[in-house]
Formats: C-alpha cells, structure tokens, sequence
C-alpha cells in the first residue's frame, strides 16, 4: 500500500498524470471553485471495491464537504456519492462489470469548497482510511477550542465542585465530585492530549474542587443510559455553558481503580477526545438498549482502538486481541490533536528509552507494563524502543505510522506520524526489526533475528544468533556477531562485520570495507570499491565489479576478484585465487597457493610456499616467490619468475619471458618466440615450437637445454660468462665439446650448458650472440 501525492493540479479528464493501484491512498487539493481531480486506477470485472474521500487537515485546511464519482473507459459515470462516510465524508461501492481503467473523479459538493482531501480504493466493502484521511474523520469543522489549525490554545480544567447533571439518555441523576483515584487518572488524561499537542491544559485549583474552569470533570450514577461516560464538545466558555464537561458514570467507571490499560482510565481517554474536540470515527453513539457492532457501524476498516480512542470497536477487528484498552493515545488520534492545536516538540524532548531500561515509566516501562497497548510521540532527542525483556517472534518497526508486534501481542504498539525513534533492542526471541530514515543502531538480541536498516546511516548488530541482515540505502556500520549470518550492505559505502561463525556477506552497491571475522565466510563485494578482509577460517571471498582490494587472511581461502583493477593478498593457508579480468594484482601469501590471472594484464606472486600460477589470456607477469613453484603464462606475452626454489615454468602460446631464479628449475616455452632464463641452480630449457632465445650469465650452474633448434633458436651468453669472448667459433674453441655426442659447454666455475637433442658442436656457430 502506497501513497499517491498530487504535485500538480490534476486534469479533470482522462488524460490525468495520476493513478493508484488497488490498496493506495491519494492525497490531493480541491483548489479552486469547480475543481476536480481526475486518477486513474485499474478494476477487474466482477469484483468488488469501496471507494471513499474525505477532507484531510483541521478546520479550514481540509475540504468540507467532498464528492466523489467513478467514471468508466467510455466517460460514463457508473457511481457518485456525497455524505455516505463519516461527516461529510464520501464513499460507495462498485462491483467492476468489465475489466480495464476507471477514472475517481474528487470535487467537492455544489462545486464551492476548498481544501486538502484524501481518498482510497480498496478491495471488498468497507473502505480504508490512511492516517491523513482518519485524522480528517475525527474532526468537525466547528468543534476545537480554537479558530485557527495548528495554534495552540490554553484551557483551563478542574474537577467539578457541585452540579445538577443528566446522565447520557438527559435524565436527572445525583451529582458526585470525583474520586481521589478518578482525580487521578483525569489529570493523567489531561498529561497525555496536553503532551502530543498544542493543547495547554491548566487545572484550576489543583488538588480541590472548582466550577470556574473550561473544562470540568463531574461524576453521576445511572444504570439505564447505556453509558460508561459522556462529554460536551467545545463550544462557548461563559459561565455555566456545559461545553467541554466530561461527566462519568461512576455505575460503569470505578472510583477506586483506575489503572492504565483498563476500562475505566480509557472512558476517561476518550471522553477527553470528545471534551477537546474529537468525534467518534463513525455516525454512531452509545444509548440504552442499542446495539453498535463493526460490521455495521465502522465507516473504514481503521476504525478500531488498535489506531483510535475514539472508536467503539475492539482492536480485534483489525489485528489479533490484546486483550485490554489503549493505555495512551493513538494514531489516529495524535494526528488530528496536532492538525487541530499544533505539535507539542517539548514533550519526551530528552535522549528517552520506551520498553525496557525505560527513563520515562508508567506505561512506557515494559518492566511494569507488560502488555503494552500504546502509541508513541516524541518531540526530540535520540531515543530507543527496547523490547529486551521479551521472549517469543516480535516484529519491531521504527517507521513512523507503523506497528510493532511487542511482547506475544500484534499490532499493539505504534510511532505517531512526525516521532523520530532512531534506536531498537529486540528481545530473545527470532526478531524482525525496521529501521527508518534516520541513522539508526538496531540490537537483534538473541536469537535468529531479520533486521532492515532503511534509509540513514545504521549501526546493526545481529548479536547472538544466526541473523539476516540489510543495511538497506546509507553508510552503514553492520555486524552479524555471533552465529551464521547473512549481512546485505545495500546501497551506500558500508562497513560489515561478520565476526563469529560462517557468514555470508555482500556489499552490494558503492565502496564497502567488509570483514569476514571468525569461521568460514562467504564475501561478495558487489559493485563499488571494495576492500575484504576474510579474517580467519576458510573463506570465499568475491569482489564482482570495480577496483577491490582483498585479503584471504587465515585459513584456505577462494578468492575470485572480479572485473576490474583488483589486488588481492591470500594471506596464511593454500589459497585458490582468480583474478577475472582487468589488470590484477595477486600476492599468494604464505602456503601452498593456486591463482589464475584469467583476463587482463595480471601481477601475480605466488610468495611462500610451493604454489601453481597461471596467466591465463593478455600479458602477465608471474612470479613464485619462495617455494617449488609451477608457473604457466598460458596466453600472451608473459613474463614469469620462478624466484627461489625447484620451479618449473610454462610459457604457453605468445612471447614469453622465463626467469628460473634460484634453483633447479624447468622452463619451457612453448608456442611462440620465448626467451628463457635459467638463472642459478641446474635448469631444465624447453624452448617448444618457434624459435627461442636461452640467456646465461655466470652462475647459472649445470643448464641443460633439451629441444634446440640450429635453424632458429639464439643462445645468448654474457661476455662474463664466456671470458670476454664475442665470436661465436672462438666460444667453441674455448669451452665447446661433442665427444661421444654429447654437446657440451663447460664455462668452468660451476657454469656449464648441456645441449641433450644435439651430436655436432659445429651447429651452434651460426646461433652464438654475446651481451655485455
């Protein structure tokens, strides 16, 4: 369910910009005399839909008095309502009869009014109001205690000295003042519409009695009005007018007990309502004998004490029972307060904690309160829902309109439009926590818990538990802590944490730092940026796309960097590493390493260890570092180095380069026109098909070269090696021998070139080339 704001006036006719879909509100603006508001939405033949509108705003803000059509493909008007909802509110159903796009046609009656309106299409009979819309239904343009919406007022309040009163049905009965504990709970009413809004109720003569206040609370006893209580709605403050009394049937209402949560402090709550000027949701009143049900007095869906104190219907209707009464205002409630006499930002104004750990008590102090039933507003400050002490599934929302199922109950604690939470603790059970768009620090708690950060900068902590969880937009600071987690950064440059036991992480979007912490990790960095840190265990770890940098850290890890320019370290263990494409550099670390270049110009190190490298296509540069290492330069002109240790090098096909390095090396070329350096230790020289050059300086040991080809390959000797010879039959002379066929050159000192496919010394003349 969404809503649909009018940004600019609406065409009345069908080629409106707007549309909604079944389940979405549309809030808009009559603007001018004559106006109408044309949106689309979608039907489908043979079902049923209610249609509804109402003036959304206080006073003159909201428009009057709606009307509301639906108009067919054709222009044909198949419905039109004027006052068939709560107030002047329209509404009506219609069973589509043919499939396809209808037109809700808003305006308002005999074409004169002005102002904001809400409407909705729903599915089935009843309709449902948004927050906007119901706030809108619990006012009346002429009941408030000022002429001005969002202005705040002061009144004047007290408790009754003497009077005559009527009980609800107008029949005399006997007066009483009100009890201490009534008292009590009144002025405990009186705190909660004075801390939501504007409204600043002042008791006359606190701790007495006083029949010179706006708004007097008496007390009568009658069995046969049908009554719990009754209240005046605003109207004049002289002297004995009856406006804004609140009378309570001490038949129906304790004089003893009057907690929060029960009946009797919420007949006081809703009285109230009425006293300051709020209606009931629906054209429906309590009297003797009669019967008011949901089903056929709720004008919208909404219209239970799950969002309002001024309904009549159990919350039951709307979500699973709770089993007792409001213990604050809701919804509902708050808003049409705030639209009415303003925001009251001073109320719970501090750093404040709702639940557990409470700083405020009363009913927000889970620890004493252990079936919530309430609506929160908070006016600043960086506050907390902690709902810790709780075991069982809850669902902890910190979106503003929403409902968290708290405590084994649903839908029984809310956020007032306009409060800002921006913490959440979850209990001991499996949690779903929401964040909002603030920058949040959600807790999971014990357990296997789903938390979603939402927009903002997020600091979440799944703690204990196997927890999945999504950073959702913003720069957020996410951490699985103990147990198999599953993190999402989402979109925004993230730090993840997995910590303890084998996680699975993905940055997503933007340039994330992501640790894999303890245990084996599953890291995929995403798009963006990123730097991983697997930590210990054996890890695999993804970079996709863009320029990562990543570190295998303990363990045996797989390690597949992804496009783009990547560098990559395996760290400790044998490590499998892929660089994918883009020009990559990959370090093995320590142990016994297996990388592939893949695409790109790689770098890559195979560091300690005996580890296995290959460039796979484009020109790398391969080197093995310590340990007997096998290099393959695979396609294109490589550069590979054995470094220390029995290493053996493949050139592959393209122009390659091999260095031996220390020790006993093999090196083979392969395809293409190789040059091949033995370096120190007795190497193997495989030059493989076309013609290759073999370079020697002295050191290089007892070389033996197995395949060289008179008719093309180069023997390169430095003029160190041969003496400061440079002609190629005085190097023969000098240091050649073929005896038994056996082509042998001895340089003396350890250096000496073994010629394995050849008989005839004399071939080598023409192949003989010196350097300096």
């Amino acid at each position: 369910m969404s809503t649909v704001t009018e940004t600019s006036d609406a065409a009345a006719r069908a080629s409106t910009d707007y549309s909604i879909a079944v389940g979405d509100h549309f809030h808009g603006t009559i603007g001018a005399r004559g106006d109408e508001d044309w949106v689309a939405v979608t039907l489908e033949a043979g079902r049923t839909y209610s249609f509804a509108m109402g003036g959304i705003g206080a006073l003159g803000d909201g428009l009057n008095d709606s009307l509301l059509a639906l108009y067919d493909s054709s222009g044909t008007r198949v419905a039109r309502d004027d006052d068939s909802g709560p107030g002047s509110d329209s509404a009506f159903t219609y069973t589509a009869g043919a499939s396809g796009t209808y037109y809700i046609v808003a305006g308002a009656y005999g074409g004169s009014g002005t102002g904001a309106y809400g409407l909705s299409v729903s599915a089935g009979t009843t309709p449902s109001y948004d927050t906007a819309m119901a706030a809108g239904a619990l006012l009346r343009d002429d009941l408030a205690w000022t002429s001005t919406a969002g202005q705040g007022v002061t009144v004047t309040w007290g408790i009754r000295a003497s009077g005559q009163p009527q009980d609800a049905a107008g029949n005399a009965a006997g007066f009483a003042t009100l009890s201490t504990a009534q008292a009590a709970a009144a002025a405990e009413a009186i705190a909660l519409y004075s801390g939501v809004s504007g409204l600043d109720l002042r008791q006359v003569n606190p701790g007495g009695t006083t029949n010179n206040a706006t708004i007097l609370f008496g007390a009568y006893s009658s069995d046969y009005d049908g009554a719990g209580a009754y209240a005046y709605f605003p109207g004049p403050t002289s002297s004995g007018s009856p406006a804004g009394d609140v009378w309570i049937n001490n038949a129906s209402v304790s004089a003893d007990s009057l907690p929060v949560g029960s009946f009797d402090h919420f007949v006081l709550l809703h009285e109230l309502g009425h006293a300051v000027g709020l209606s009931h949701p629906g054209e429906y009143n309590a009297t003797a004998g009669g019967v008011i049900t949901y089903g056929d007095q709720a004008a919208y869906l909404e219209d239970s004490y799950q969002y309002s104190v001024m309904s009549y219907f159990d919350e039951s209707n709307t979500t699973s029972s709770i089993g007792g009464y409001p213990d604050t205002l809701l919804l509902h409630d708050i808003q049409a307060l705030q639209q009415l006499y303003g925001v009251n930002y001073g109320y719970h104004a501090g750093d404040s904690v709702y639940g557990f750990n409470s700083t405020l008590g009363g009913a927000y102090d889970f620890s004493q309160n252990s079936d919530p039933f309430l609506s929160i507003w908070d006016g600043g400050g960086r506050d907390r829902l902690d709902v810790s002490g709780f075991g069982g599934n809850q669902f902890i929302t910190l979106v503003e309109g929403e409902f968290s199922d708290i405590g084994g109950y649903r839908g029984n604690v809310s956020i007032a439009h306009g409060a800002e939470i921006e913490e959440a603790v979850g209990g001991s059970g499996d949690d779903t926590l929401q964040g909002n768009a603030l920058d949040n620090t959600l807790l999971g708690g014990g357990h296997d818990d789903l938390i979603r950060g939402g927009d903002g900068n997020d600091s979440i902590d799944g703690e204990g538990g196997a927890d999945s969880i999504d950073g959702d937009a913003g720069h957020d600071l996410l951490t699985g802590g103990r147990g198999y987690d599953l993190i999402r950064g989402g979109t925004g440059a993230d730090t993840i944490d997995g910590s303890g036991g084998d996680d699975t992480l993905y940055g997503d979007s933007s340039t994330d730092l992501i640790y894999g912490g303890l245990d084996n990790d599953l890291i995929a960095g995403g798009t963006g940026s990123d730097t991983i840190y697997g930590d210990a265990g054996d890890d695999s770890l993804y970079g996709n796309t863009a320029f990562d940098t990543i570190y295998g850290g303990d363990g045996d890890d797989f390690i597949s960097s992804g496009d783009g320019a990547d560098f990559v370290d395996g760290g400790a263990g044998s490590d499998v590493i892929y660089g994918r494409s883009g020009v990559d550099l990959l370090h093995g670390g320590d142990d016994n390493d297996s990388m592939w270049g893949s695409e790109g110009d790689d770098v890559m190190y195979g560091d300690a260890g005996n580890d296995y490298l290959s460039g796979g296509s484009a020109l790398d540069r391969l080197q093995g570092g310590d340990g007997n290492d096998t290099l393959y330069g695979n396609f294109g002109e490589d550069q590979l180095w054995g470094d220390a240790g029995n290493d053996e090098l493949y050139g592959g096909s393209g122009y390659d380069t091999l260095r031996g390095g220390d020790g006993n090396d093999t090196l083979l070329g392969m395809e293409g026109k190789d040059w091949l350096f033995g370096g120190a230790g007795n190497d193997l020289l495989r030059g493989g098909t076309n013609y290759d050059s073999f370079v020697f300086d002295v050191g290089h040991d007892n070389d033996e070269i197995s395949d060289f080809d008179e008719r093309g390959d180069a023997l390169q000797l430095s003029t160190a090696l041969t003496g400061g010879l440079t002609d190629a039959d005085a190097i023969l002379s000098a240091y050649g021998s073929d005896a038994a066929g056996v082509v042998l050159l001895d340089f003396g000192g350890g250096d000496s070139i073994l010629f394995s496919n050849l008989t005839e010394l004399s071939v080598l003349a023409d192949n003989i080339f010196t350097f300096a």
